[in-house]
C-alpha cells in the first residue's frame, strides 16, 4: 500500500503518518510540502492521498483534480483548517472521500482512510453543504 502525504507541515505530515501506520507493515508512505512535488509523486500511483489545500506553491485542490484523471483514481482525503462551507463544497466537488480537519484526530482519520479504501461512498457537496434559503 502506497500513501502520498501532501502538507507543508512536516508536523501534520509525522502525524498522518503515525495515525496511518495501522493499515498494515506494508505501507510506503511518499511525501511532500509541495505542490510540484506532490504531482511528482502522484506520478508513483499511491493507492490513497492526503492532502493540504493551502500549499506554497499553489492548490491541492490542483492535485485533488490530477488524481480524478489518474486510472484508477485513488481516494482523496483533505486535510486542512479552512472551515467554511465552501472550502468543504469546492473539495467534496472535485472528488475528495473526506474532508477533515486539523488538528489531526488520529482515530477519525485511519476510520476515513479504511472506508476509502475499502471502496465507500464518497460525501457529497450537498450532503455536507445543504442550499440554505431559496437555495442560491
Amino acid at each position: 500500500m502506497r500513501v502520498l502525504l501532501v502538507d507543508p507541515d512536516p508536523a501534520v505530515r509525522a502525524a498522518a503518518r503515525e495515525a496511518l501506520a495501522a493499515l498494515g507493515d506494508d505501507t510506503v508512505f511518499d511525501e511532500a510540502d509541495r505542490l510540484d512535488r506532490s504531482v511528482e509523486a502522484l506520478a508513483r500511483g499511491p493507492d490513497l492521498v492526503l492532502v493540504e489545500p493551502l500549499l506554497p506553491d499553489g492548490s491541492g485542490l490542483d492535485l485533488l483534480r490530477a488524481a480524478e484523471s489518474r486510472d484508477p483514481a485513488p481516494p482523496v482525503l483533505v486535510l486542512t483548517d479552512l472551515d467554511r462551507d465552501i472550502d468543504r463544497f469546492w473539495a467534496l466537488r472535485l472528488g475528495a472521500h473526506a474532508f477533515l480537519r486539523k488538528p489531526i484526530d488520529a482515530a477519525v482519520l485511519l476510520d476515513r482512510a479504511r472506508k476509502a479504501l475499502e471502496g465507500a461512498p464518497r460525501l457529497t457537496p450537498e450532503r455536507v453543504c445543504p442550499p440554505r434559503g431559496n437555495g442560491v
